[in-house]
């Protein structure tokens, strides 16, 4: 990867987070690095856990939100990495259980 194009990618995940940085953080956590690489594996080990956690359950509507967070946590950690086969099939997942959920369950009830 050249330098500019990791620049590019810093600014740009800088930009997205820019909300983050203006938040009053304590003074213990005012040299806390927010694009941190590290932050990013964890929330990877997160999605993950969502994922497997989502087959535990039995309602289907508790197992669509479960799987749209660990969905929701792969985009944000491919999106990081520039996996991008890891967030298309993730960000398709998230609008398909988004449309389950506000759609197909409230016609099944009602």
């Amino acid at each position: 990867m050249t330098k500019t194009h990791s620049t590019r990618i810093h600014y740009t995940a800088q930009l997205i987070f820019l909300g983050v940085r203006k938040l009053k953080i304590p003074y213990f956590c005012s040299n806390f690095d927010f694009m941190n690489p590290d932050i990013f594996e964890w929330i990877g080990y997160a999605a993950s856990v969502f994922i497997v956690s989502s087959f535990l359950v039995n309602k289907i509507k508790f197992i669509r939100i479960i799987n749209m967070i660990g969905c929701l946590c792969f985009v944000v950690y491919g999106t990081y990495f520039q996996f991008w086969p890891v967030v298309i099939p993730n960000a398709i997942l998230v609008f398909i259980q988004l449309y389950f959920l506000v759609f197909k369950d409230n016609k099944v009830k009602g």
